[in-house]
């Protein structure tokens, strides 16, 4: 399934509803910077929960240690679709001038 964007745009007195796909291969190119991206962003969440636990003396489980790193994780990432959105949002932009 292709990924899509619409964005509003005037015409005339009118809004008017502009699809904007990705083709497969940007789609694939997004979708693969932007899990190496996941991938630093949850090393770097994981390094920053063992500090925390450190710095507040806190046992340090690894279960505990992965639930932290997932909770800023969640907060710092959603860059898969982010990605995808942006990119369509430059080809919209494009397009439109």
């Amino acid at each position: 399934m292709v990924f899509f964007k619409s964005f509003a745009r005037q015409d005339g007195k009118f809004t008017v509803w502009e699809d904007v796909t990705l083709s497969l291969t940007e789609e694939k190119e997004v979708e693969n910077e932007a899990i190496l991206e996941n991938v630093k962003i949850m090393s770097k969440c994981i390094n920053n929960a063992k500090r925390l636990f450190e710095r507040e003396k806190m046992d340090m489980k690894q279960s505990d240690i992965v639930n932290v790193a997932r909770a800023l994780f969640d907060k710092r990432a959603s860059h898969t679709v982010y990605a995808k959105e942006r990119l369509c949002r430059e080809k919209f932009e494009k397009k439109k001038r």
